[in-house]
């Protein structure tokens, strides 16, 4: 039991192969803002004057620990410090089977942490594994990983985890994007999110941030796949967000967001634009090649509310496959200006079937908008001609409006206009403009 110190429970320095078992962390920290639970540093090591690693730290391994959240009057950003100096090495630090309980105070901290300006030499072999994070306040935040000049990173492995709480942003991983493909993602090659399980409790959202569970930026190689994302209770207004989206990602040279889950069970902030999965993609590499995307199988439900897009590719990446990702719900499938030929396949609204198609019916008697929901729209105008409004040509829907009636009352859609009764029309959307062509 390590219950307490002025700076650190545990502080290593040039180490090799250390094991902690069943160890439980509690008390304070509280030297100024150096204090952390665990810190790793390139200090001599042990009797010697000179560490027998050189500057490497290796091979640490904490199985089934706890760590109870420091009191709210700990003022360190950090509980866990993966390197506290420069040219340093970090090389096979594993967490498994542990929890992590985050303080509750209005200041960004994180739980484990590598994002100094003493960029090490690299940090490779880096897993976390079956834990569990509780994260009670949205300036909390469970990993944060976003080393950038200088350091390498390599194998940083995130996966079977549980992340519980209000934070907005339960794992950040290189999440700075003002740069080039050679400048960083060259150092940044291997970085898998995979089979964890987020649970977010908006009731008590206090705002003032950007809301995702996940940011992955400037990777060589990134996977974002099978993860769990379930958001319980509705979002009191726009709680002070300019951005809301699920998993963000930008300026990754090879990025696969797939089989993924999203659920909203309640209402989504009032602010536009909300993403199930945002992919901003702007680079190619040294030698030209432009960059790979992937987002297959994803499954995008809200309850209450709109998202705008289910999954949303911005800027600059030649022939994506965006492909059977089914969506529930107003929930829409988006392309940025220069989504370059993308491969938008086998969207579904609601279940998925194994044969046939069941389009969602609706009958409206007056002026409507065409929602993500719809199928078909059947328009009775006998009180009045009406028009029916397009959505966003960017959600690429298709679907067909029929006039019921036998009244001289016309249904506007778009340049269209259906007089006759059981005359229709085909909308249609290519990702750049809605079509309209009439059927009968």
């Amino acid at each position: 039991w390590i219950a307490g110190s002025y700076y650190h429970g545990t502080e290593i320095d040039q180490s090799d192969n250390i094991r902690f078992f069943r160890c439980r962390y509690s008390g304070s920290y509280s030297s100024t803002t150096t204090g952390t639970t665990i810190q790793l540093d390139n200090g001599n090591a042990g009797p010697r004057s000179t560490a027998p690693t050189g500057n490497l730290v290796s091979n640490l391994l904490w199985e089934d620990c706890i760590f109870e959240a420091r009191p709210d009057t700990d003022v360190g950003q950090r509980d866990i410090e993966l390197c506290h100096n420069s040219n340093m090495a970090v090389d096979g630090v594993t967490f498994r089977g542990c929890k992590f309980y985050a303080r509750a105070i209005d200041a960004y901290v994180s739980v484990i942490d590598a994002n100094t300006a003493n960029d090490p030499e690299y940090i490779k072999n880096f897993t976390v594994e079956n834990c569990e994070f509780h994260l009670p306040h949205y300036k909390a935040i469970g990993i944060l990983i976003d080393q950038q000049s200088g350091c390498l990173l390599r194998s940083i492995h995130i996966r079977n985890n549980k992340f519980i709480g209000r934070s907005a942003a339960f794992i950040r991983v290189g999440s700075g994007t003002s740069i080039t493909y050679n400048a960083t993602q060259a150092d940044r090659i291997d970085c898998r999110i995979e089979d964890n399980v987020f649970v977010w409790t908006p009731e008590t959202w206090v705002g003032g941030a950007d809301f995702h569970f996940v940011i992955a930026n400037a990777w060589h190689s990134l996977r974002i796949r099978r993860n769990n994302f379930i958001c319980e209770g509705n979002m009191p207004g726009s709680g002070g967000l300019n951005y809301c989206d699920m998993i963000r990602t930008a300026q990754n040279f090879s990025v696969d967001v797939s089989e993924n889950v999203i659920s909203w069970n309640g209402t989504p902030p009032s602010i536009t634009g909300k993403a199930g999965i945002y992919v901003d993609q702007t680079l190619t590499d040294a030698a030209g090649t432009t960059l790979a995307v992937a987002m297959r199988d994803n499954v995008v439900s809200v309850t209450g509310g709109t998202f705008e897009y289910g999954v949303t590719l911005f800027r600059g990446t030649t022939s994506p496959d965006i492909s059977a990702n089914v969506f529930s719900g107003n929930v829409g499938v988006g392309m940025g200006a220069a989504y370059n030929g993308a491969r938008v396949g086998g969207q579904g609204s609601g279940s998925m079937r194994e044969s046939g198609l069941a389009l969602p019916v609706r009958s409206v008697t007056g002026a409507t908008t065409a929602t993500q929901q719809d199928g078909v729209i059947r328009c009775n105008a006998t009180s009045g001609a009406f028009a029916v409004t397009l959505p966003d040509y960017r959600w690429r829907r298709a679907f067909i409006i029929e006039k019921t009636d036998a009244s001289g009352n016309a249904i506007t859609v778009g340049t269209v206009t259906l007089t006759s009764q059981y005359s229709s029309c085909l909308v249609t959307s290519d990702g750049a403009a809605n079509y309209v062509t009439k059927l009968s």
